[in-house]
């Protein structure tokens, strides 16, 4: 009918709504998408279980076939243990300074490589100027075609070189406010990780836990043990924390590439 019609094409609209709250987004299991079972590697899914007089909440595997399927941990444990962990994250204030000069060592070095160039270009510039003079008044001086065209096929290619250096230099950057505001912003966020955790709202921590860690935390249910991954920045600042007396430029590389894992009983 007319009615069935039209109520069909209502629930459709509401799939593709946009502003429209996942059901499975709950302020009661905040970590729900972010920890995995570490047997099947598929996410836990928050639930609660009907008691006598009230509600339990539950974490639990709902994969078919995983040894841990319909296997559950109770939610406050759960919560406490990633609490824990994002805690566990906070690097000392000691640590955030050599990280802040560390940075600016680096941004410093990009600055100058990038004055560097710039000067590099000018020079380049007037060189092009030049020789496309030289080849422009050849050009016109000859009376043979053959040797005409390969004059002005080569200044065809030096005023191409020469528009590509002058947008090049029309690029304005500015090189320290806006590096400086974001620096602050996320070291603000690095220092006290939990402090920022409990601030946000349930939207910003699914996009914040992965500040703090660069893939899913993972949950044995069976043995109530966690393993979390921290992000690369913690990673780094962890390797800064470790090697806080001789750490040297070169230290960067395997912070960022090394694969540091933190496991805790719950």
């Amino acid at each position: 009918s007319e009615d069935i019609y039209y109520k069909n094409l209502e629930r459709l609209s509401d799939r593709v709504n946009p502003n429209r709250i996942r059901v499975d987004d709950n302020e009661e299991f905040e970590f729900r998408r972010l920890v995995d079972c570490v047997y099947c590697s598929k996410p836990l899914t928050g639930s609660f279980c009907k008691g006598r007089s009230k509600k339990y909440p539950y974490y639990s595997c709902q994969t078919r076939g995983c040894p841990m399927s319909r296997k559950s941990v109770e939610r406050d444990l759960l919560d406490e243990g990633v609490n824990r962990a994002i805690k566990d994250l906070k690097p000392t204030e000691e640590t955030t300074q050599h990280f802040i000069s560390l940075f600016e060592e680096c941004w410093n070095e990009a600055v100058k490589n990038f004055n560097s160039l710039n000067l590099d270009s000018k020079g380049r510039i007037e060189e092009l100027n030049k020789e496309i003079d030289q080849y422009a008044e050849l050009a016109t001086s000859t009376k043979s075609e053959v040797v005409r065209y390969k004059y002005e096929e080569k200044i065809e290619k030096l005023v191409k070189e020469l528009e590509d250096l002058k947008i090049k230099g029309t690029i304005s950057i500015d090189l320290s406010i806006p590096y400086q505001t974001a620096l602050q912003k996320v070291i603000d966020t690095a220092k006290d990780p939990y402090k920022a955790w409990d601030s946000n709202t349930l939207a910003n921590k699914k996009k914040l836990f992965y500040f703090f860690f660069e893939e899913n935390i993972r949950f044995d249910i069976k043995n109530r043990y966690q393993t979390a991954k921290p992000s690369v920045l913690y990673s780094f600042l962890d390797e800064l924390s470790k090697n806080a007396d001789d750490v040297e430029m070169a230290g960067i590389e395997p912070a960022c590439k090394g694969k540091s894992y933190r496991s805790l009983h719950v």
